[in-house]
């Protein structure tokens, strides 16, 4: 089928849109199946940006020092403690693969951007992530705080470092 000059435009601003909204890093673009359209694709948000805002003044109002590491990371600093936190977006309720995600990323960004510097580790979730991850986390050193109907929950660990604030 011959495409017209209108149609040819058309195609190609929308797939320059969504490969833009890709590279924002807060929406992910892949190709999804045609179907009987000219073209489909798939865009996915990321709310952990905002909930790395919301935390980093969270922590400011505790009284931490705060400073961005990458991608949804944060070093905090306070009265001489350090704290490397971690933020992820729970997706379709699936706190198993966020909690999975967090070890790595805070074993990974541990390796890597705290060389020589004792820092503790904290994971950010969107949403709770359970009393079993809650005991797992804390079983490996890491601090858990979540986003609940609430305001910011967490764990007894981040409770006793006075990670989350008390309203």
């Amino acid at each position: 089928m011959a495409r017209s000059d209108e149609h040819n435009f058309v195609t190609d601003v929308f797939i320059e849109t969504a490969r833009e909204l890709s590279r924002s890093e807060v929406f992910g673009y892949a190709e999804a199946d045609r179907g009987l359209f000219d073209f489909a694709c798939v865009l996915t948000r990321d709310n952990s940006r905002h909930l790395v805002g919301i935390y980093a003044v969270a922590a400011e109002i505790l009284g931490c020092a705060v400073r961005t590491i990458g991608l949804g990371n944060l070093q905090l600093n306070r009265d001489g403690r350090r704290w490397l936190a971690v933020v992820k977006n729970i997706q379709n309720g699936n706190a198993t693969a966020a909690v999975q995600w967090v070890v790595g990323a805070l074993e990974y960004e541990s390796y890597f951007s705290g060389v020589g510097i004792e820092m503790d580790r904290v994971a950010v979730f969107s949403e709770p992530i359970g009393a079993a991850y809650e005991a797992f986390l804390e079983s490996l050193g890491i601090r858990a705080i979540w986003w609940n109907e609430d305001g910011l929950g967490g764990s007894g660990m981040a409770w006793k470092d006075s990670l989350i604030p008390v309203e």
